[in-house]
């Protein structure tokens, strides 16, 4: 049996894109906290999302027995009592000049977010996807939200919260079109236990096949292996599959010369079945890999630093679009034989051992 290829191989312009161009979330603090305050606490969110690079603000108005807030409160009125909030503007102005692709706000941080999207007080705002922590009710702005919102949210709140109760929390989802909601057992906190790191991530990354659930060659690079992921952990095994070989390039095709598409569907499935800890077992299983350090890309070549059973540099052709690679070997100039054919698939395969998985 063929091993079928390991076919969502990076390539320079897709490695590349993981390892500097990642996409940006801007971390905003409760009240009382800093930018740098927020990032010790989210130490173990960065290490589980190396898909994205974490920003820190800190919000403008200084308190006086330390830290900050986003805007300011007469005494002993809370964020859900006030009719009116104070210097609001500056505020809005330090998250207009952070543009990310993902807001995560944590208590009065989540709160500015709330009506901020509902004011549409930030041009940007409504195309990134919003992590509200621990929020209350933005009175000052009701009748805006009351109106609904419109945005992509992920609502977090503590069952046992007693700083915002989760009742504010949830009304303030409800005003969201396309909203998420996990509760956690605890309090006001940001949670970083496996559930919640698993929300997140779901948040994140599963939503870029929302959509359409097949790779298109237009896609940006995060997107089109985030689509690919899906589909092929989806109900139309099949229909995936036949996309990945419309997209394929010379050099995969290469391996499959004397064959068909049927014949790499077979291999896919026979590879999922036989090899849980191939790209076509993970895949195909709903499974994920993250991977562990970046690939080195130099010039048109990808180089896979140690990889396992395998030496030298693999050449680069398409496989996701034009410029993508896959796995390959960098001499031989005569078609494959099936047997040399599935040496170079068990190479592919044998790279796994690069990646770590969020298997069971």
């Amino acid at each position: 049996m063929r091993r079928a290829l390991t076919t969502i191989a990076l390539g320079a312009r897709y490695a590349s894109s993981l390892s500097t161009s990642k996409r940006k979330i801007l971390v905003l603090h409760g009240k009382g906290g800093s930018g740098a305050s927020m990032k010790l606490r989210f130490q173990a969110i960065e290490n589980a999302l190396p898909e994205f690079d974490f920003t820190y603000a800190t919000a403008p108005h200084e308190l006086d027995g330390g830290g900050y807030q986003w805007w300011t409160l007469p005494p002993g009125v809370r964020s859900y009592q006030a009719t009116e909030y104070g210097g609001v503007d500056a505020a809005l102005d330090v998250v207009r000049s952070s543009q990310a692709d993902v807001v995560w706000g944590h208590s009065q941080g989540a709160i500015l977010l709330g009506f901020a999207a509902a004011t549409e007080a930030i041009d940007w705002l409504g195309g990134a996807k919003l992590i509200l922590n621990g929020a209350s009710w933005p009175k000052p702005y009701e009748a805006e939200l009351e109106r609904g919102c419109r945005g992509d949210t992920l609502h977090v709140l503590g069952a046992t919260d007693d700083i915002n109760p989760p009742e504010q929390a949830r009304r303030l989802a409800a005003c969201f079109d396309n909203a998420r909601v996990h509760v956690h057992p605890g309090g006001h906190y940001v949670p970083t236990d496996e559930a919640a790191i698993e929300c997140y991530r779901d948040f994140l990354l599963s939503g870029a096949a929302s959509d359409c659930p097949l790779p298109m060659s237009t896609d940006a690079p995060q997107v089109m292996i985030e689509r690919t992921l899906n589909s092929l952990a989806g109900d139309d095994v099949d229909a995936a599959l036949r996309r990945i070989w419309d997209l394929a390039g010379d050099t995969f095709k290469y391996y499959y010369r004397f064959d068909t598409l049927d014949e790499f569907i077979k291999d896919a499935k026979q590879t999922s079945d036989e090899f849980a800890t191939s790209f076509y077992g993970m895949a195909i299983t709903g499974k994920r890999w993250t991977v562990l350090r970046p690939f080195t890309v130099a010039g048109g070549c990808v180089e896979i630093n140690q990889c396992v059973g395998c030496t030298g540099q693999f050449f680069t052709k398409s496989f996701l679009g034009d410029d993508a690679a896959v796995l390959a070997p960098s001499s031989g100039e005569e078609p494959a034989s099936p047997r040399h054919r599935a040496g170079v698939a068990s190479m592919a395969w044998r790279t796994t051992r690069r990646f770590s998985t969020n298997a069971p």
